[in-house]
């Protein structure tokens, strides 16, 4: 599958919280093959970002957010969990308080919309 496939696979069911079900179904995909792209985009995401996305001058950014009307701030944050299929060997630590499979995706950005943080993970 080309890589930009499975980029919008994953950045669809980021953005829309689908099923593996639903996103299979929208790009004409298997499940499996919709929930293996969506891994692999997350993982190289999370490793790309490591290398590539610093914090930079914080003293720029919290001065940014003040413009804002957001003083003494140098990031803003947001998560989603993200559904999944059951991990074959360690699905209990995947289980959310809704008692669903899910990965955390936790994104931080600065007072220009930038990533400057991404964690993904059980939570």
């Amino acid at each position: 599958m080309p890589v930009e496939e499975q980029v919008a696979i994953a950045v669809y069911f980021l953005a829309h919280k689908g099923s593996y079900v639903t996103i299979a179904t929208i790009f004409g995909v298997g499940k499996s093959t919709a929930c293996k792209a969506i891994s692999q985009v997350v993982i190289a995401m999370e490793l790309l970002l490591k290398k590539t996305v610093y914090l930079g001058d914080y003293r720029k950014v919290m001065d940014g957010f003040e413009v804002m009307q957001f003083p003494q701030v140098i990031g803003a944050v947001d998560g989603c969990h993200c559904n999944i299929i059951s991990p074959v060997r360690q699905g209990g630590q995947f289980i959310n308080k809704k008692q669903r499979y899910s990965m955390l995706l936790q994104g931080t950005c600065d007072h220009t919309g930038r990533f400057i943080d991404l964690v993904t993970g059980w939570g």
